[in-house]
């Protein structure tokens, strides 16, 4: 069995069927849970904090990995300052080999396939190694058909107002003028008087026989 966490990542790394070789790893069983549980994620900012790398070969830095795996659970503490957590990580950091520290950070990130794109959550879930089940474990993706787009043509009918002019009602004004039958006054008719015409002496007609 390998000595360091970072022999066993890689030989996982190249060939993931090998992880069931390494089930028993109680090392890497606790690197799992912190690099891919979500309720397990270290209360630190993301990315790479200022720590100056040691210099030793591997196997001869001050400390390694698994010697300090049992002290990983302070970063999750909350009743530790923000500063006093920060700068235990950065001790930790500056005591493992540079190779180490990387997969500490990446660990601290929940990146650890960043690394190691391998070694994924589902394949760490699938042999056993974490309990949290991984979304794409529960909800495979899949490609969604684009859905079509329909413009519908709106076509806006103004209503035309009809404004119905009424003329104004012409009221019938009497006029105070009389009519002409009125102002033309009322003559009365006298028929002529007829004068008798008298007729002459009475000629006799007699016959003579």
């Amino acid at each position: 069995m390998s000595k360091f966490i970072t022999e066993m990542l890689d030989a996982i790394n190249q060939d993931p069927s090998s992880i069931v070789k390494y089930k028993d790893s109680s090392a890497l069983k606790v690197l799992f849970q912190y690099a891919f549980d979500p309720k397990n994620k270290f209360l630190l900012p993301e990315g790479t904090p200022p720590y100056k790398e040691d210099s030793a070969p591997l196997g001869m830095s001050p400390a390694n990995f698994i010697m300090e795996m049992r002290r990983l659970y302070i970063f999750g503490r909350e009743d530790l300052g923000k500063v006093r957590r920060e700068s235990l990580f950065i001790t930790l950091l500056e005591g493992l080999h540079p190779t180490e520290a990387k997969v500490l950070i990446a660990i601290k990130d929940q990146d650890l396939p960043r690394l190691y794109s391998n070694i994924t959550a589902k394949l760490v879930y699938d042999n056993g190694f974490i309990d949290y089940v991984p979304m794409e474990t529960t909800v495979p993706k899949q490609e969604v058909p684009p859905i079509p787009v329909v413009v519908q043509e709106v076509v806006v009918v103004q209503e035309s107002v009809v404004v119905q002019e009424t003329q104004p009602q012409l009221m019938e004004v009497e006029s105070e003028q009389p009519s002409v039958e009125q102002s033309m006054p009322v003559q009365e008719v006298v028929a002529p008087k007829l004068t008798p015409v008298k007729s002459g002496p009475k000629s006799s007609r007699k016959n003579s026989k």
